[in-house]
């Protein structure tokens, strides 16, 4: 499933904006957005404002605002780019108007419900088996469903929110290091080339993972896939593995630019794609020995690993 990448990262939530300006979208609706203009830096009240002409002028309702707001602005207006279109408020509407059509488009729509409804609600272990459904929906799966119950069972919520009772809930998990997987730390990725490099000293194939911050896809493949006692012990042995992040704000002192900026332009030239997850093994030349997308099956992800090794 493709995901939305967030290089606008000057960006600040969707819920900070005020009631909406008096914009004319007649005379409005046709101009290059502050973001996309050549030769400007545009200020962080620029880009609000951006995000504002198109909410008001697309009449998105504030979920839609919610998928919109950052990750898929950048990713229509990469989109735009490539396919030598001008990037107007209007082109971008066009294009988000044509994802609401989607299956994806309806599955992020639930997510952002769901999320909403469930950072709100008070937590209480009468009503949790009713809440499950919701839970699962967002990504919980039922094993750690049935450890979130035992928690709260055993620490009464006090009227806690779900947000705040599963804040607590991680916490705990970290401090019981005993019988918890942990998480397989990435290198962060600078430069392919000096990826390769580090790979020819040790003789181990390289390992590319492009995620980012903001997709929920990334975080279930790592805490379902990349969590595996076997699939750690594949990758920690045989590759140097890396991560790049393509919603990372900080500055690239060589292209004078975010760093999530210049993976998203490395993933697409390099790999011919603009989606996360995204993994994939090169070797030494920087050929691609196999890469795969989102999955939550284990099995498939050990078969790409093999295949890599071959």
């Amino acid at each position: 499933m493709k995901t939305l990448i967030i290089s606008l990262t000057l960006i600040l939530s969707i819920s900070s904006f005020g009631q909406r300006s008096n914009i004319d979208c007649s005379k409005t609706i046709n101009k290059v957005p502050y973001f996309a203009r050549q030769n400007s830096s545009p200020s962080k009240d620029s880009i609000l404002l951006d995000l504002e002409i198109i909410k008001t002028c697309g009449n998105l309702d504030s979920i839609d605002v919610d998928i919109l707001n950052g990750p898929m602005v950048a990713q229509i207006t990469i989109q735009l780019t490539n396919d030598k279109k001008k990037v107007t408020y209007k082109a971008i509407i066009d294009s988000f108007n044509e994802f609401k059509k989607t299956t994806t488009y309806l599955t992020n729509r639930e997510i952002f419900i769901v999320s909403k409804t469930l950072e709100k609600k008070i937590v209480t272990i009468e009503e949790f088996e009713n809440d499950r459904l919701l839970l699962q929906k967002i990504g919980m799966p039922n094993s750690e469903l049935d450890n979130f119950k035992k928690f709260i069972e055993a620490n009464p919520s006090q009227k806690l929110t779900y947000k705040e009772a599963f804040s607590l809930y991680t916490t705990s998990k970290e401090n019981k290091t005993s019988g918890i997987p942990s998480k397989i730390e990435f290198s962060k990725l600078t430069e392919i080339e000096t990826a390769i490099k580090a790979g020819k000293e040790n003789g181990k194939k390289i390992l590319l993972y492009f995620s980012c911050y903001g997709c929920i896809n990334a975080r279930k493949i790592e805490d379902r896939i990349l969590i595996d006692d076997k699939i750690k012990t594949l990758i920690v042995q045989n590759f140097n593995y890396f991560i790049a992040y393509t919603d990372d704000n900080s500055e690239d002192e060589i292209t004078k630019t975010t760093m999530g900026k210049k993976f998203i332009k490395m993933q697409t030239d390099n790999f011919k794609t603009n989606y996360q997850p995204y993994f994939c093994i090169i070797d030494d030349s920087g050929k691609v020995l196999s890469e795969i997308g989102y999955t939550n099956n284990k099995e498939e992800f050990i078969e790409f690993l093999n295949k890599g090794l071959k």
